[in-house]
């Protein structure tokens, strides 16, 4: 994210950790999350989806390991409309529904 050995992207990053999100790992949805949130450099700010990414790295966060992802989800819900707030946890609800009809490999 940092452009270490190479110059800053901050729309490569975002794939990268979307990549990383979608299979299931905490930090990546908590930071993918932050970065939609926020936007980023060349990252356009959506934040319904990045109260989605940050509710679904809270709900999949090591509480003993974790607490940056709980407290960063707390604060970014705290904040965030109530119209957000309320669409954000509708696409969990249908993503899940979703995976649920999925079939199975």
């Amino acid at each position: 994210m940092n452009g270490q050995g190479t110059r800053r992207d901050a729309r490569q990053a975002a794939r990268w950790m979307k990549l990383s999100a979608e299979k299931g790992y905490a930090p990546a949805r908590a930071v993918f999350g932050d970065m939609l949130l926020r936007g980023a450099e060349g990252v356009p700010r959506q934040p319904v989806l990045g109260l989605m990414w940050l509710s679904l790295a809270r709900e999949s966060a090591d509480p003993d390991r974790d607490s940056w992802i709980i407290e960063r989800h707390e604060t970014a819900f705290s904040t965030a409309s109530a119209s957000d707030r309320t669409a954000a946890l509708a696409l969990i609800e249908r993503q899940q529904v979703a995976g649920a009809r999925a079939p199975q490999r």
